[in-house]
Order: structure tokens, then C-alpha cells, then sequence
């Protein structure tokens, strides 16, 4: 079987975000996206593949620090001296343009440019093309997937930076469909921009974002890697690709209930036994970096109403994660008062108004009208809302009655 390990979006030496430098943000940390390339490598050796695959945006901006320059060409040059042919194409954040001829590559290194290309790789385990194109331009609005094709018979890689569907968390450059993928009848497609891992069928190969290899801030949270590829020269058995993660820094999004907590010490213990759990025992992950979030209807909504207590249970926490070599991002506070909804009706007033819509099932003929008189008749059809059927105006009925119960029976610290 043919072997190859495909990354993306490297984004190296990019300023480290989300943590303030009373965090005390060590230079591991704010090297963790170099530190993950070099996992990269250690992965590529360890399991001798016939080749490395990054399918763009390996630097953050087009203006490649000095540092990240230095990195690429060190740990590309460990391959070539292990005889590991590596592939790059340029993506959105690091176009191609006249500073390139400041990459120091190793002779094995092959920088596709702004035309398609493909080139022939002839290994001990077998033959195969790898097929490239690069952004010439930050902006490519040109569907680049259209350029690819099978030209022999030998296992076919296409190397692109692209977004395929239209995913709305990303830019859309060099925009392409899954079928126009599958018409290049490739064996398997190395993509890059889109920062989540996700593998898909594209004809009869495979197409495969890896995701970036480190996390840069709390919404890129959870394992990040690389995959492994493997190929059968043959053509007998379809491609794989198999998940690595080489993370070195790894974020978190702590999502705890306020809901049954009765005192700060309880929730304070809650809080770090979730967080254990969450980071789990990941020998190879150096530092956790959590945002915690701390949500609900909770007898202790007065008491984290005030500033001064968020504060110290911010101040408590920082210090409960120090000790286990953790980063504290934030601490987000969203309580609401707790509230009964027999006593909100029986105590009268404008919320037992309010809270009538909850009290029992709303007539559809009441509710229409108060649709139409809310005007809301536009969000019928942005919401997907059914015109006959009107359960889905009672669920976005109950959800705006218990916000705005939340809000007037707000209890003021």
C-alpha cells in the first residue's frame, strides 16, 4: 500500500488568541502551531511514507514571518533527508507572489504554482501522480477543481485549496461541489481551507479536509491532526484516510448547568470535575485551555449577579486549573432567577400575562393572529416554518415567553 500523510492550514507562528498575558502564556504555548508541524514530521518518519501532502494556508499571512520560514524549510528538509517527497500548494492566506523565492525548500519539495500541474512520484511500494494548483491571489473565485483529471492509470492525488459546498463558516474561494470533484475521477482529493476534519466520497476516491493541526482559539476546540492515507497501487481497495492528532495545545468549550447547584463550592467542584474529564489522560497534549460557560436557572443567580463574585470565582478557578497545568481562557456567567410557573400566575401582574402561553395549549387561531400581529409573517419563510402546522411557532412561542419571563422577573442583586 502506498502511504501518505495529507495536513492543512499549518497557520504557522500565528499569534496565539484568546488568552491575556496575565494568563501567563508560556513560549510553548505560543509556539504550539510549530511544535504541531513538527509532530507532522515525526508522524510522516515514524511511518515511512512515500510522501507529505499540505494543501495550503502554511503560513497566516503573506507575509511569512522569518520564524515560520525557517520552521518549513527544517522540517521539510527532515523528510528529504529521509528521502520523503513533500507536496505544497498556496492558499488564501499565503497566496503565491515574489517574496517565494525566500522558502529555502529541500530538492524533494515541490511548490505547485498557478497553473495545474502534475507530477510523477516513483516509489519502492509503487507509482502515483500528484496533481496541484495554487492561489495565485488571496480572492480566487474561479472553481480551480475544474482543472484536475485522470491522466494515467497509476493512483491519482489532486492537492487543493478549496470550499467545497459552500460552507458558510469559511470564505468562499475557489468554491467547487462534490460532484465537481468526483468528474476529476481522482483516487483521492488532499484539500485544505476548512478547519474541521471531514472525509467524503467524491467518485471512486475519496475527498478529505484534515482540519488544522493545532487550535488557535476556543471555537476551533477538540483534537487537531492530520490524516494518513493509504492508496493500494493496484487499485483493488478503495483509499483510507485515518486521523492523527498532533495537537499540542487543545481548547475547550466547558458548557456547565447551574441548574440543582446550591452553593459556590459545589458548583467550584463541578466545574473541575467536568473539566477533568473533558481533558481526559492525553499524554501528548502539553496544555488544556478552557472557556468555561456556566448556564441556567439557579438559586445562586443573585450572588453571581454581582461583580465582585464573578470576579473571585473567576480568581478560584484560575488557580484550581493552574494546578493541574491548565489555562483558564474565560469565565462566562448566564444565570436567570428561578421561577415557578404557578407562582408567576397566581401572583397576577403582567407577567401571569405573559406566562398564560405557557400555562396551556394556545388556540391556533390565537396564535396566528398573534403572529400576525408580532409581523412575523417573514421569518415563516428564513425559519422553515410550516404554514399549516403550527407546532413550530409554539416551540419558538415557549422559548420567547420563558426569555421574556427571565427578563421580568429578573431578580437585582
Amino acid at each position: 500500500m502506498l502511504k501518505l500523510l495529507h495536513a492543512a492550514d499549518l497557520h504557522l507562528d500565528t499569534p496565539f488568541r484568546g488568552l491575556r498575558e496575565t494568563r501567563g502564556v508560556s513560549a510553548e504555548v505560543a509556539r504550539c502551531t510549530l511544535d504541531a508541524f513538527t509532530r507532522i514530521i515525526d508522524l510522516a518518519l515514524r511511518e515511512s511514507v512515500d510522501g507529505v501532502l499540505l494543501a495550503g494556508d502554511l503560513f497566516d499571512r503573506r507575509d511569512r514571518s522569518l520564524r515560520a520560514r525557517l520552521h518549513l524549510g527544517q522540517e521539510l528538509d527532515r523528510l528529504h533527508q529521509a528521502g520523503i517527497p513533500s507536496f505544497l500548494v498556496a492558499g488564501n492566506h499565503d497566496p503565491l507572489g515574489p517574496d517565494d523565492s525566500r522558502l529555502a525548500l529541500p530538492p524533494s519539495s515541490v511548490t505547485f504554482g498557478a497553473s495545474w500541474s502534475e507530477v510523477k512520484v516513483d516509489r519502492p511500494t509503487g507509482s502515483y501522480l500528484v496533481q496541484g494548483v495554487s492561489h495565485p491571489q488571496a480572492e480566487v473565485t474561479e472553481n480551480l477543481a475544474r482543472l484536475f483529471h485522470r491522466s494515467g492509470p497509476q493512483p491519482s492525488i489532486g492537492l487543493l485549496h478549496c470550499n467545497v459546498g459552500g460552507q458558510r463558516a469559511h470564505a468562499n474561494y475557489a468554491p467547487c461541489t462534490v460532484a465537481d470533484l468526483a468528474q476529476a475521477d481522482l483516487d483521492y482529493f488532499a484539500l485544505g481551507h476548512v478547519h474541521t476534519m471531514e472525509t467524503f466520497p467524491a467518485g471512486r476516491g475519496l475527498a478529505a479536509y484534515p482540519g488544522n493541526p493545532q487550535g488557535r482559539h476556543v471555537n476551533e476546540a477538540g483534537p487537531r491532526g492530520c490524516l494518513l492515507v493509504e492508496l493500494d497501487p493496484d487499485g483493488r481497495r478503495p483509499p483510507t484516510a485515518r486521523f492523527l492528532a498532533t495537537d499540542v495545545v487543545r481548547w475547550h468549550w466547558l458548557k456547565v448547568g447551574l441548574e440543582g447547584q446550591e452553593s459556590i463550592e459545589a458548583l467550584l467542584a463541578d466545574v473541575m470535575a467536568k473539566a477533568s474529564v473533558e481533558a481526559g489522560d492525553v499524554p501528548f497534549v502539553h496544555t488544556h485551555v478552557f472557556r468555561v460557560t456556566l448556564a441556567g436557572r439557579s438559586p445562586l443567580h443573585r450572588e453571581l449577579g454581582r461583580a465582585e463574585s464573578r470576579s473571585a470565582l473567576e480568581e478560584r478557578l484560575v488557580e484550581a486549573f493552574e494546578a493541574k497545568a491548565w489555562l483558564l481562557e474565560s469565565v462566562e456567567v448566564a444565570s436567570t432567577a428561578p421561577w415557578e410557573l404557578a407562582e408567576v400566575l397566581s401572583a397576577g401582574g403582567l407577567a401571569a400575562e405573559v406566562a398564560r402561553w405557557l400555562a396551556g395549549p394556545v388556540p391556533d387561531a390565537e396564535l396566528s393572529a398573534l403572529w400576525h400581529d408580532a409581523g412575523l409573517e417573514l421569518l415563516d419563510e428564513r425559519l422553515s416554518f410550516s404554514r399549516t402546522d403550527g407546532l413550530d411557532r409554539r416551540v419558538a412561542l415557549e422559548a420567547a415567553t420563558r426569555r421574556a419571563l427571565d427578563l421580568l422577573l429578573e431578580v437585582e442583586p
